[in-house]
């Protein structure tokens, strides 16, 4: 690593223009056309959704999970329409909120040694990014721990007994969206780190529109580096975790690894977890018309990314599994993928249906290597079937669909709380295999009865507990403030009822 650090580029201010910003809403009339979108989705659209959504929706959502869902998806729509981007964190325009579960830290910049391959990349003019002081932020399980350690001081907490350390880049078509904690990247990384009480570090990478590609990756290798070479935190203890548009930032990560590791001598991380991987940026599936109305991503959502990925490159290279994953041979895709990977699809969402060809690929892949998977025939992936979906693991790959639930469902803690305790439920068993609770029935029920935060501020997080009462559990342990982590090692029938 080098310890001189690279000033970044000032980034523009959140509402001005860039390459990606339509004419309409340029120049002077940018700021009018923002405030006109927003007004037109609130005062128009909302209220025909509200209307819509009391006759027509699916039929295991109600009226308001529906609108929201719509809500969402027009809020989408907007940014799309007028090419809004949140701005970057620079050391002139530093991260100013008050961190209540996260604490702040600047990564420097990666060595330039590590400037090859991939993170060489090429534009059309024969330019390309550098390296730069990335953002980024610590999640803790507690607060005891936040407050020991802020910043650059921050280490994460390793033991034997200990999964590692989650590594996450949040979604967002590489266009929107961000990791700090009041804003997008706040929900998820709450629930994975009180789920799996691991510390996470969440990287807001360089979005395209401001920064060409491959600064996202670059920024993602320095994260990587900062882990293994300068907290030293063993490869096989890294859990690299994307959803959506940082799902393929994570395997791109993992190609750089895997085809640079001659120059860099990085070593593949111990597991990935994918939540709605975004696959393929050609987008050359055909998605059916009701499938669209169940998600809360826009068609031209995704357009944009891709849009904005290939600027300065030729149109190929969307076309190429460096950006398209999707279109990865069998046998590359099983040596790309970490020993352990966990894959989630929502089973109304419109990027199922490359998730799946995908993940038959990878088990396919791993069957011809030596392990004892056979290739499944037409649809027959689906070996465990739950409540809310199905799920399947061979040879280290865990493919996991939660049934009525939209694109990234898990960064929708309001309208989707059930099925994300439930989901992250798996994710800690999937990490933990060996953690066991054990609970009684009547705190089955107190725990049902009382599942906001008043009444469970003092829980334990020890991964092994024996609970008499809701308020009374004994071994040690920090307390936390959610309290999610009590149901995450119920046994599945228990888990199944906690609503």
């Amino acid at each position: 690593m080098s310890s001189q650090r690279t000033p970044p580029v000032a980034p523009p201010h959140p509402i001005s223009e860039t390459y990606l910003s339509p004419k309409w809403a340029s120049g002077v009339f940018r700021i009018p056309a923002i405030i006109f979108s927003f007004w037109v989705l609130v005062f128009v659209r909302l209220p025909f959704w509200i209307v819509k959504r009391a006759f027509v929706r699916p039929r295991n959502w109600g009226w308001g999970r529906a609108v929201w869902i719509e809500l969402v998806r027009g809020f989408f729509q907007v940014q799309c329409d007028v090419g809004l981007q949140p701005g970057r964190l620079t050391r002139e325009q530093p991260y100013k909120g008050k961190g209540v579960r996260s604490s702040f830290v600047w990564i420097p910049p990666a060595d330039h040694t590590f400037r090859v391959g991939n993170a060489a990349h090429t534009n059309l003019k024969g330019q390309a990014p550098d390296f730069e002081e990335v953002p980024a932020f610590w999640f803790a399980p507690t607060s005891k721990k936040r407050a020991e350690g802020q910043g650059e001081k921050y280490t994460p907490v390793l033991n034997d007994g200990s999964p590692g350390v989650l590594l996450y880049f949040h979604g967002g078509a590489y266009v929107t969206l961000t990791a700090r904690e009041q804003q997008d990247g706040e929900p998820l990384g709450r629930e994975l780190v009180a789920a799996t009480l691991l510390d996470m570090l969440s990287v807001e990478y360089r979005l395209a529109g401001n920064y060409s590609f491959p600064a996202q990756l670059q920024d993602a290798i320095s994260a990587y580096v900062y882990l293994t070479n300068d907290l030293k935190v063993p490869a096989e203890k890294i859990i690299l975790v994307g959803d959506s548009a940082g799902a393929n930032l994570v395997l791109a990560l993992l190609r750089y690894i895997k085809e640079s590791h001659h120059h860099h001598k990085l070593v593949k991380p111990g597991a990935a977890i994918l939540l709605s991987p975004w696959l393929d940026m050609v987008g050359v599936l055909s998605i059916e018309e009701s499938a669209k109305q169940l998600d809360l991503v826009p068609t031209d959502f995704g357009q944009w990314g891709a849009k904005a990925m290939s600027y300065g490159h030729s149109k190929d290279i969307l076309k190429t599994p460096l950006l398209s994953p999707f279109y990865d041979d069998v046998k590359s895709i099983a040596a790309l993928l970490p020993e352990k990977t966990f894959i989630n699809a929502g089973g109304s969402e419109v990027l199922r249906p490359e998730i799946e060809v995908y993940v038959k690929k990878a088990l396919e892949g791993r069957a011809t290597s030596g392990g004892k998977y056979k290739s499944p025939a037409k649809n027959e992936l689906y070996l465990q079937e739950r409540i809310d979906g199905i799920t399947t693991e061979q040879n280290g790959i865990t493919y996991d669909l939660t049934e009525g639930c939209p694109h990234d469902f898990a960064t929708l803690p309001i309208t989707f709380q059930p099925e994300i305790n439930r989901f992250m439920k798996r994710v800690d068993s999937w990490l933990n295999p060996s953690t066991t609770f054990t609970i009684s029935e009547r705190d089955l029920l107190e725990i049902r009865s009382c599942w906001w935060w008043p009444r469970f501020d003092r829980l334990s997080t020890t991964p092994h507990i024996a609970t008499t009462s809701v308020h009374e559990v004994t071994g040690p342990g920090e307390p936390l403030i959610n309290p999610r982590h009590v149901l995450v090692g119920l046994p599945q029938a228990y888990g199944y009822h906690c609503k």
